[in-house]
């Protein structure tokens, strides 16, 4: 097997192991069918939204970085709007977001 096809398949590997221990136990808590689609749902909502948020961050960090450099009259890098940390953080942003919706409908109930 190739070396570049090992780490993906480990990390497939993993993630397929612990959803399928989140299953397990899920129905040891007699959790019902029904709130695994929801959950499965809302998952997806957020999956979007995270990506929604990421292209936004990085849309806003482009601009601050052009702006930077009209407004300093030099070079500012790119580099600078380059960093992995901003999928960790538009992932909270669309987590807090959906949360914040679902949250605000079960209080209206």
């Amino acid at each position: 097997m190739s070396a570049l096809v090992m780490p993906e398949l480990c990390l497939l590997g993993a993630a397929l192991l612990s959803s399928l221990a989140a299953l397990a136990i899920g129905r040891g808590l007699r959790l019902p069918a029904s709130g695994l689609r929801v959950a499965l749902a809302r998952t997806l909502e957020c999956v979007g939204l995270a990506v929604v948020f990421l292209l936004l961050n990085l849309l806003l960090e482009l601009a601050l970085v052009l702006l930077a450099r009209r407004a300093f009259g030099r070079f500012v890098s790119l580099y600078y709007a380059a960093d992995a940390t901003i999928v960790p953080i538009s992932c909270l942003q669309a987590l807090a977001l959906c949360w914040w919706r679902h949250g605000t409908r079960a209080l209206s109930r």
